[in-house]
């Protein structure tokens, strides 16, 4: 009767983690079952509410991910590699409840899984050191024996390790540089009185994140740009505008600001209107070519941080100098 109270002593906590793995990775699997629309998003690190002391902020890892034109911003309980950061990745979310996701081989039943495998460790060591107790008649603990068991069950998953060879390396052929060929775009427009092409909706295919505007849509030059027309883009990056297009109004950006980091205007467009690229805050690089003659001065977000790439002498360089940002000297 005491050998069977020890058994159960030893083993208990580990039979309890071998069942709570196992019902959490049952529920997770069920989780996971209602998790089944894809979206991409972007992983972060973003700061959240709070201090850490000294007036820094606490930092944590973060997903980015668009449903129905609504961008939720979700905190990843789990290790990310730190070359993740700033990628795009698919996203699995419950269609029903949207706050609900989970990332392929991020997220999931791994934490579970390691639940399991330390409940069964914890069952056989215990299984073990029953095993010597329970070898002598008075019930003492027999230590020759007791490391005897031990040594054996670790020297036998140490020669598992050694008899699993490594992986043979694949060789690896000679870098090659492919040239970057851009993304087909697809627009949607109208025809003004002119009968020049004023885009609408532009899409392009899902990964790409730097798009270059087309100077002309079936051989109609495109000179405007309707308000909410990258908003089929997800996570657009960076974006270069054409030449043709005279005047940039107000706006256009909406649904994609947090995330555009680099804009480059085409040589021929003459003037940036109020409150053009107001929305984009994370702005890191600008482009503005000499042909620019007018820039209003609320075109730009107040306090923008980006850097400003101009022609020397320009209405560009000028507007730098008057507004305080910063700005490299281009040819």
């Amino acid at each position: 009767m005491f050998t069977l109270f020890m058994f159960v002593v030893l083993t208990f906590a580990g039979w309890m983690l071998l069942i709570a793995g196992l019902r959490s990775g049952s529920k997770m699997t069920r989780q996971e079952e209602d998790e089944r629309t894809l979206t991409t998003g972007e992983i972060i690190l973003a700061e959240e509410a709070g201090n850490v002391g000294n007036g820094k902020k606490r930092k944590s890892l973060q997903i980015q991910y668009r449903v129905s034109g609504q961008i939720y911003t979700r905190k990843l309980n789990t290790n990310v590699p730190p070359d993740m950061i700033g990628k795009t990745v698919d996203v699995y979310y419950n269609s029903d409840q949207p706050t609900a996701f989970h990332i392929e081989g991020l997220t999931g039943k791994k934490k579970n899984g390691s639940l399991t495998r330390i409940g069964l460790i914890w069952i056989i060591v215990g299984t073990i050191i029953w095993a010597g107790m329970a070898s002598t008649e008075r019930n003492d603990i027999n230590i020759p024996l007791l490391k005897m068991r031990l040594h054996r069950f670790l020297s036998q998953i140490e020669r598992e390790k050694e008899s699993t060879p490594p992986p043979i390396p694949e060789p690896t052929a000679e870098p090659t540089v492919e040239p970057y060929v851009p993304p087909k775009v697809e627009c949607q427009y109208h025809l003004n009185d002119e009968g020049a092409a004023v885009l609408e909706k532009i899409s392009v295919k899902r990964g790409h994140r730097y798009v270059i505007i087309p100077e002309e849509v079936d051989g109609h030059p495109v000179v405007g740009l309707e308000a909410d027309v990258f908003s089929d883009i997800f996570l657009l990056n960076g974006l270069e505008l054409p030449g043709t297009i005279p005047v940039l109004e107000i706006d256009p950006f909406h649904g994609i600001a947090v995330f555009v980091k680099s804009i480059t205007i085409g040589s021929g467009t003459e003037e940036i209107a109020d409150r053009a690229f107001a929305r984009l805050k994370i702005l890191k690089k600008v482009t503005i070519p000499a042909s620019v003659t007018k820039i209003a001065d609320d075109a730009f977000y107040e306090g923008c941080k980006a850097i400003f790439y101009v022609v020397e002498g320009s209405e560009a360089e000028r507007y730098c100098r008057e507004k305080g940002y910063s700005y490299i000297l281009t040819e």
